[in-house]
């Protein structure tokens, strides 16, 4: 389960969790990185507001903000790439999970409102 999007070309699933909490709230997202120098000190950074998209159309919404997150963090990952750290399975189940992308980013009136 989650939101579909794609990272580094790949489709792959999100939590909707923190994108629906923002959406609801109106409370901003922002993309951190923790990041070490040549020095081996450590920097942490705090990239602007990520803007986030209000359709009305909260499936629509949850894609199109998860998306926008994934390449903010593909952006860091490709600036960091040595530093990089993932904790879950990020392309598990491919074969099934691209079945699923496909139908979750179809537009479907009947799902209108739900993610």
């Amino acid at each position: 389960n989650g939101v579909p999007a794609m990272f580094f070309g790949q489709p792959c699933w999100c939590t909707a969790g923190p994108l629906l909490a923002a959406l609801r709230a109106r409370a901003p997202i922002h993309v951190l990185a923790m990041s070490r120098d040549s020095t081996g000190r450590y920097a942490l950074e705090i990239f602007p507001e990520i803007s986030m998209a209000r359709s009305g159309d909260l499936r629509t919404d949850l894609i199109n903000n998860s998306q926008r997150c994934q390449d903010a963090i593909e952006a860091l990952v490709r600036r960091y790439p040595g530093q990089w750290l993932w904790l879950h399975r990020r392309w598990k189940a491919r074969p099934e999970l691209e079945r699923r992308w496909r139908e979750r980013t179809k537009p479907d009136a009947s799902r209108r409102g739900n993610p």
